[in-house]
């Protein structure tokens, strides 16, 4: 089964990072920033859409059951609400696919240190905001893995700050906290979806352009 999610804001999101890329691709910087990363201009331009319509499909994983007490006057209620667990496509799935991809192509022993790094971070930084889920600054992820790559795998900065940025996204700000899945409020919860899906999204462009 398959959930759908529009929101607004994500929409919003989707539409601006368009109209960027469109311009970057135009201005030849897509092709550029994509071929240093080890990936043809071709395979780019699908993978980007991939990603911005894989932003809207969650597959669910699995469903939790919490038990809170709402009071109401002088008695106190029992609820059982029941969240479910999903990973979203353009934020989770494919950047992990391109992420062991890249690894293939580098030592990984050099991205071990920078993605634990971003991951720690990551998940200080995160907010739990009930009724929306994960959520971080969006820049935070590219600058800081193009800072962490630079540190520790120079001789390849492109795919090293790729594979921190998204990898310690998802394990920091998502993973790390689904222990706070209870005081969310929501009935869905999705790895890699609108709270931090701007910044792995960003992590992808900016890493390969900056570095």
């Amino acid at each position: 089964m398959i959930f759908i999610p529009f929101g607004i804001i994500l929409l919003l999101v989707i539409l601006i990072f368009t109209g960027i890329f469109l311009t970057l691709w135009m201005l030849g910087l897509i092709p550029f920033a994509f071929t240093k990363l080890g990936i043809s201009p071709q395979t780019a331009i699908f993978l980007y859409l991939f990603t911005l319509l894989g932003s809207f499909i969650n597959i669910p994983l699995a469903r939790q059951t919490s038990y809170t007490l709402r009071r109401n006057f002088w008695f106190v209620i029992p609820e059982v609400r029941e969240t479910i667990v999903g990973i979203n496509v353009g934020g989770a799935i494919i950047p992990v696919i391109v992420s062991l991809y890249l690894l293939t192509k580098i030592n990984p022993i050099h991205c071990i240190i920078p993605v634990i790094i971003m991951a720690l971070i990551c998940k200080s930084m995160t907010r739990v905001i009930p009724g929306r889920g994960f959520v971080m600054p969006a820049l935070i992820p590219p600058i800081l893995a193009i800072l962490l790559s630079y540190i520790f795998y120079p001789e390849n900065p492109a795919a090293c700050a790729y594979i921190t940025g998204t990898l310690g996204t998802l394990i920091g700000a998502d993973l790390l906290n689904l222990h706070n899945i209870k005081n969310l409020h929501s009935t869905f919860v999705s790895i890699g979806g609108a709270g931090v899906f701007d910044g792995i999204f960003l992590t992808g462009i900016l890493s390969a352009l900056l570095v």
